[in-house]
């Protein structure tokens, strides 16, 4: 102590001894030394410090500072520095942020101006907070949970969450994880519309005790007791729904739903509705479990009535009110539009486009039709049949009718028909031509019926040849391929006569006739496998006074080689292929019958024409016409188990001039071949 004391002493003495001029640097150490030249006060020690004057916030702010005092606060514990702050205004610096930049007010940080942009990675931020990269393996921003797990991470060519399975809590809005709520009615406090937690990413439009709303993905469930609240839209792992209204109970499901759907006490009302077995669109719902609208899937109905407007399954697609309803076991069918298919029950392979098509009450097992058209097929009950139509007709109505059945295969066409291309219009007849017609086309795509005689000029020194036959003998053609007609004239015996082969004759022309005297009659028959036209048996006997006409020819669809008879008279005047009658008319009971081209009806008491057996009658043509004044209903019925286009109804004639044209298949069915309705 003395010895400091000396020490102490002696500078006090030098201090005295000088003249202060001349003292400008001062040193304080406890060991000799002179102080850094660039220092006016230095003070030295290895073991001790500079204690600055301390006091609290409310004494330095007391002080009555000049720029350059410095202070230590005990109430922040750090040091203030009286000078110009960030804001270029006197006042005191925390000596503790980096120039002012950041101010701490308690426990919030923050810049202390905020035209200020932070750059991490960059001296040029020209936003709020600007983080660059170096290189794309860089992390730029990651969110880290307790146990310093990344819950966010940023890299350059990413942005991963990731959540981990945590405890059951409060579930509301966006979630994306497990998604539960906790007995009790826990209640999520905050106000944030968007919440990440590691069960679960939320979006919020209100927040209450067990509220669910705006956007859910995860388990969607409402506690006992709690209030049911209106929701916009919610995605869970069984469902994502949209709603456009909620006020039922708990369980209530509603609006658009996709995943497992199910409906617990109250009722409500759905617009679209998606599940693992179905898709649907609702216009109504009466009662719980009604299933309706548009179906995508496996369908099905609880109690209650529905109304469906779309329902497809691997078996069937229904596109319609009512579209295919009461389809039970039946599959491979397509309905589309309102009742469509309605009464279809067993049916299949059925496709129905329009309005009622394929509704006829009869038809619930019906197979392989196509109906296209509003009310199209409405009066058919059969199967494999087309129909092509815009209003409730039968086959003989319908603007195109077609059968498929295997051997009836046909098309009928009731109307005009025109072929077009490239503007050049060609509109078919809708009237059947004559004998020895054929068809023409005149300017702009008419077409018309010309006998075939006004369209053939031969030679002025060709003259077909007559051959008369005065003597008993039988006639082979097949010898002279140039006679036209052929004059039976001998009196007395047997004639045959045999038309030559079809074969290398195509389209060529014979006429028989006899003239032989005491009903001596000739008989005529063909060489095999040629036929004559509607005769079943042969030979064809020709009466005395009778005229035959024939003419060579191949069945398209069947390629029989077959002599037609094109005209037939007696005594040189139309005799029985046309005949007229004013009573109801048996083909079958007529002895003349089997001769009959065109029948006639002349009288409006007619109302049922039979005619001819088809067996035995192969290739053979009838025409029925209704030329009476007055348009009454008459049946054109088939014989026996006969049918008419594959179908034991009749054709129907129901106006003045209506005609029907059959053809025989020599079995049991004649095929209408001409519709003809003026």
């Amino acid at each position: 102590m003395k010895k400091n004391l000396k020490k102490l002493t002696v500078i006090f003495l030098l201090l005295i001894g000088f003249n202060n001029s001349v003292i400008s640097q001062v040193l304080i150490s406890d060991k000799e030394g002179n102080p850094d030249a660039s220092a006016m006060l230095e003070i030295k020690s290895t073991d001790k410090g500079l204690l600055i004057p301390r006091m609290t916030t409310a004494q330095r702010n007391l002080v009555s500072a000049i720029p350059g005092l410095l202070i230590y606060d005990t109430d922040f514990g750090s040091f203030f520095l009286y000078g110009k702050n960030s804001f270029d205004k006197p006042g005191w610096i925390d000596l503790s942020t980096n120039a002012g930049i950041w101010t701490r007010t308690n426990n919030n940080v923050y810049l202390s101006n905020t035209a200020y942009n932070v750059g991490i990675g960059t001296n040029t931020p020209k936003k709020k907070l600007v983080i660059k990269a170096e290189n794309l393996s860089d992390t730029l921003f990651e969110i880290q949970d307790k146990d310093g797990y990344p819950l966010m991470v940023i890299t350059p060519q990413l942005t991963k969450f990731n959540f981990i399975q945590g405890a059951k809590g409060v579930s509301g809005g966006f979630a994306v994880g497990r998604y539960a709520t906790a007995k009790g009615g826990k209640a999520y406090q905050d106000t944030a519309l968007l919440v990440i937690t590691p069960d679960s990413t939320r979006i919020y439009t209100s927040g209450s005790a067990v509220t669910s709303g705006g956007f859910a993905v995860g388990r969607y469930a409402t506690a006992k007791g709690k209030t049911y609240v209106k929701k916009s839209f919610y995605t869970d792992f069984d469902s994502t729904r949209v709603y456009t209204d909620g006020t039922g109970t708990k369980g209530v499901s509603g609006g658009f739903a996709v995943g497992r759907y199910a409906t617990a006490k109250g009722t409500q009302t759905y617009n679209f509705f998606t599940d693992i077995d179905s898709t649907r669109v609702f216009t109504d719902g009466l009662a719980k479990g009604v299933s309706g609208g548009f179906a995508v899937g496996r369908y099905a109905t609880a109690k209650g009535s529905t109304y469906k407007y779309m329902h497809m399954t691997p078996q069937n697609s229904f596109i319609g009110y009512q579209a295919g309803i009461n389809t039970s076991s039946g599959i491979d069918n397509i309905f589309i539009g309102k009742n469509s298919g309605i009464t279809n029950i067993t049916g299949n392979n059925n496709v129905y486009i329009g309005n009622n098509t394929g509704s006829n009450a009869s038809a619930s097992g019906s197979t392989g039709n196509i109906f296209i058209g509003n009310n199209a097929g409405i009066l058919e009950a059969g199967s494999n049949k087309l129909y092509i139509s815009n209003n409730a007709s039968d086959f003989n109505g319908a603007l195109i009718y077609g059968d498929f059945s295997p051997g009836a295969e046909s098309v009928n066409l009731n109307g005009n028909l025109r072929f077009n291309r490239g503007g050049n219009t060609i509109e078919m007849p809708t009237t059947r031509g004559n004998i020895n017609e054929v068809l023409t086309t005149g300017a702009g795509g008419s077409t018309n019926w010309e006998n075939v005689n006004n369209l053939v000029t031969f030679p002025a020194t060709y003259v077909p040849p007559i051959v008369l036959i005065t003597y008993e003998n039988d006639f082979p053609f097949q010898d002279d391929d140039n006679i036209g007609t052929l004059i039976v004239k001998t009196s007395e015996g047997k004639m045959n006569i045999q038309l030559p082969k079809v074969e290398g004759n195509e389209s060529r022309i014979i006429k028989v006739k006899n003239n032989r005297p005491q009903g001596q009659t000739v008989n005529v028959s063909t060489i095999n496998p040629d036929i004559i036209e509607g005769v079943s048996e042969q030979p064809l006997i020709v009466e005395e006074g009778e005229t035959y006409t024939f003419q060579a020819g191949v069945d398209k669809n069947t390629g029989e080689t077959i002599w037609y008879i094109i005209d037939y008279t007696v005594d040189n005047q139309l005799k029985n292929l046309l005949k007229e009658t004013a009573v109801n008319y048996n083909f079958n009971t007529d002895p003349d019958g089997e001769r009959v081209y065109t029948l006639v009806i002349t009288d409006a008491q007619v109302d049922k024409i039979i005619i001819p057996s088809a067996s035995g009658n192969k290739n053979r043509v009838i025409v029925v016409k209704n030329a009476s004044s007055e348009g009454k209903s008459i049946a054109v019925a088939p014989d026996g188990s006969d049918l008419i286009d594959g179908r034991s109804a009749p054709a129907i004639i129901n106006a003045p001039a209506e005609s029907y044209m059959l053809q025989s298949d020599g079995i049991k069915n004649w095929y209408i071949i001409n519709h003809y309705i003026p």
